[in-house]
Parts: structure tokens; sequence; C-alpha cells
């Protein structure tokens, strides 16, 4: 049984080869046919796309067309109500603008001889300014000098009126701290004002007291104020002391002693230490004397004026 049906296998299947192709050759026609339908079909929508697109489009035109029309049409309208509100106003106003301008015409036209010569007479005057000036100009350069010179002079004027005036707030500041000085017992000898105590201290008290006046213990730094402390016939320290150093005198001012009035054998620390100068010997020359800084006698201050 097995062996009939593999011999007829190879027919069977030469045999359904055959009905097949018969078969594919029956149908490409109608294939042919349906893909024909297909593409057309398709133009047709894409066509249809097309014309709905180009219909939007005219639709929205109309539209907008017709929104602007309406909203020129509503602003026209808007206009047309304002001129005629307006009218009266605006008719008014254009009246009294073509009556300035007649009234300005009028004007105009009966004072043009008016201001042709008033024209005439300016430019009269400015030819006359410019030959008067043409011809002074050396006698205007002239006064120009002048009046700088006179202005200089005038400024130096003032410049010493105001030193002047400086020099004498100074006078007068000058003889007030005078006054004031001859009032409180001081003696004025050499640019300078002199006090001389009525009570007595020691060295340092008595120069303490000085500064407290705003001056100090007497500098002798000439031959005339060593002449004058003799007037005095009184024992007074001076502004001299060696306490820094001894042996080396020292003016209160810091300066070393240059010239001396000591007395004969003076200094010599004849009590100890003599560390202070005063003046003692009124009837010599050479009156000073050296002396323990905490002896209480007079003193003598020193009050420098400016010159």
């Amino acid at each position: 049984m097995e062996m009939v049906v593999l011999e007829n296998e190879p027919e069977v299947l030469m045999e359904n080869i055959s009905n097949k192709g018969n078969r594919d050759t029956s149908a490409a026609p109608g294939l042919k046919l349906y893909r024909c339908v297909a593409v057309s079909f398709g133009l047709l929508c894409i066509i249809q796309v097309a014309l709905n697109i180009s219909l939007r489009l005219s639709l929205d035109y109309e539209a907008g067309t017709k929104n602007l029309t309406e909203e020129r049409d509503e602003l026209k309208g808007k206009l047309n109500d304002y001129i005629s509100g307006n009218e009266a106003k605006i008719k008014t106003l254009t009246g009294e603008r073509d009556e300035l301008k007649r009234r300005l015409d009028v004007l105009i036209s009966g004072n043009e001889g008016k201001i042709k010569t008033l024209t005439g007479e300016r430019d009269e005057l400015k030819r006359r300014l410019d030959v008067l000036i043409s011809g002074h100009g050396a006698e205007i350069k002239t006064l120009t000098g002048e009046r700088g010179e006179l202005r200089r002079r005038l400024d130096e004027s003032q410049s010493q009126q105001n030193a002047l005036i400086r020099e004498r707030d100074e006078l007068k500041r000058t003889l007030n701290d005078f006054d004031q000085l001859f009032q409180k017992g001081w003696e004025y000898f050499h640019s300078s004002f002199y006090y001389i105590s009525s009570t007595e201290k020691t060295w340092q008290e008595s120069r303490d007291d000085c500064v407290s006046r705003g001056a100090n213990l007497m500098i002798i730094d000439s031959q005339e104020e060593q002449d004058f402390t003799r007037r005095f016939p009184k024992r007074m320290w001076i502004g001299l002391t060696d306490r820094a150093q001894e042996g080396t005198w020292r003016w209160v001012d810091g300066t070393l002693l240059q010239r001396s009035y000591w007395y004969s054998g003076e200094p010599n620390d004849e009590w100890g230490e003599e560390d202070c100068a005063e003046i003692n010997y009124k009837d010599v020359e050479n009156s000073w004397n050296d002396m323990p800084c905490d002896r209480q006698i007079h003193w003598i201050c020193e009050k420098k004026m400016a010159p």
C-alpha cells in the first residue's frame, strides 16, 4: 500500500504545480485593475484635501476682509460724528485765525513806513558807531590801558590798606597787652616786660610763678639788661642753673651761657650744691652769685614782646 503512494507522488506534485500556474495566469489582469483603482482613489483624496485647504483659506480671507471693512466703517462713523459735533468750534477757530491774519496784515501795512524808518535809523546808528570806534581806536586802547593800570593800583592800595588794618589791629592788641601789664606792675625795657616779685620763693617756685604769668625767669643776654637789673635793690633769682650738669650753666630756654657777669670768685659752691643763679651785688657790674636752689628770695620774670 505504501509503495503505491510513493510511486504516484511525483505525478501528483507535477499536477499541483501545473494547476497553480494556470491560476496565477488567470488572476494577473484583475490585480492590475485593482492597483489602478487604488492609485486613482489616492489622487482623488489628495485633490479633495487641497480643495478643502483652499476653501478654508478663502473663507478666512473673506472673514478678515469683512472685519476690517466693518472697523473702517465704524471709524469713519466716529470721525464724522466728531466733526459734526465740533463743526461750530472748528468754524469759530478758523474764523479767529483768519481775523488774526487780517489784523496782522493791516498792522504791517499800516506801519510799514515806520518799520522802514526804524530800520534805517538802526543801520545809521550802527554805521556811526563803527566810524566812532574806528576813529578812536587808539584812544580806546589808551583808555583801556589806563583802566587796567588804575585797577592794578587800586588792588595795590587795597592790599596796602588790608596790611595797615592788620598792623593797626596788631598794635591795638599790643597796646592792650602793654596796658594790662603796666596795670599789673610790670616794667618795660628793650622790647621786654619785667615783673619783680614782692614775695620770696625757691628758684623752682619762682620759675613756676613766671610761667603762670606767660613769662619765664629773666635771661640776661646784653650789657644793657645786666645794668637794668641793678635798678632793683633786691636779691633776685634769674633763669640760670647748672642742675642738669654740674659746671655747665644753661638758661631756662636751654641755651648755654655765653657771656657771664659773675661776682669775683663765683660760682664756687660755697654752701654745698649751689646750682641756681641770683642777682646779689648791686654796687658792682658783675653781680651774679650761685646759691642753693631751695633758698627763698625774690625773683624777676621776663616776657619778651614782638618787635
